[in-house]
Order: structure tokens, then C-alpha cells, then sequence
């Protein structure tokens, strides 16, 4: 069976097993594929400036608990949207935006995560002081 950075078991800590067990109408292949997606989601902000194949090819207690937060938040925010299009809780919707948040502060370096492995790319940020008016004629 191949390994996945997000397990289902890892979704106790935020849904009760029986709510996500409905949410996916008991198929655990569903869940899966939903955090793999999440994962993908999270690889394409951060794999600029990440070794994300690294990142997330990590298991158990190696994996990167923020990472992991943001991407069962994620999941969870897909999974709802999928079983109820027009009526996502709240707070899915608030996770999710936050999750998206982060990551993209981590895409332009407002964020700089410590734990996260870089891959050694740089990036040249380019930008420059403010255009003053010269009023002399």
C-alpha cells in the first residue's frame, strides 16, 4: 500500500472518525485521495523554494506538523465541498482560507518556515524605493 503524507487517522485530532465516515460515505479511498490532492494544492505553493517531493515523502512523527494542519484542512474543506456544494460549515471555509493564506505568505517570503528543508533554489526579489517627484525646473 503506498505511503501518504496525510493518513486518515491523522483527521482524529479535528472531525470525529463517525463525522468523516459520513462525510466519505464509509470509503477511506475517497479520504485518501481528497489529502493527496491536499497535498498537491500545498506542493504547488511551495515547491518554488521547497524539496516538496522530500517534505512530503516524509511519515509519522518526521512529517511537519503545520504542514500537516494545513493539509487536513485543506482536505477537509474539498471533502465538504464534495458532499455539500452549497452549505460548507464555517469554519471548513475559514480553515481553508487560512490554509491558502500561509501558503501563499510562504510563496512570497512574508513567511519563512525554519522547519521546512529549502532546496537550495533562490529567489531574487526585485523592487526598489518609491519614485520621488523632482519639482525643479
Amino acid at each position: 500500500m503506498a505511503s501518504h503524507f496525510i493518513e486518515k487517522a491523522d483527521f482524529n485530532t479535528i472531525i470525529p472518525a463517525s463525522n468523516l465516515d459520513f462525510i466519505t460515505g464509509n470509503d477511506d479511498d475517497i479520504l485518501l485521495e481528497m489529502a493527496d490532492e491536499a497535498v498537491e494544492e500545498m506542493k504547488s505553493y511551495l515547491a518554488e523554494r521547497y524539496a516538496v517531493s522530500e517534505i512530503f515523502a516524509a511519515s509519522g512523527g518526521d512529517r511537519n506538523k503545520t504542514l500537516l494542519m494545513y493539509g487536513k484542512d485543506i482536505a477537509l474543506y474539498h471533502l465538504f465541498s464534495r458532499r455539500h456544494q452549497y452549505r460548507i460549515p464555517e469554519i471548513r471555509a475559514k480553515r481553508y482560507d487560512a490554509a491558502v493564506k500561509w501558503l501563499k505568505n510562504v510563496q512570497q517570503q512574508i513567511i519563512n518556515p525554519t522547519l521546512l528543508q529549502s532546496s537550495g533554489i533562490k529567489t531574487i526579489i526585485g523592487g526598489g524605493n518609491i519614485k520621488r517627484e523632482n519639482h525643479q525646473e
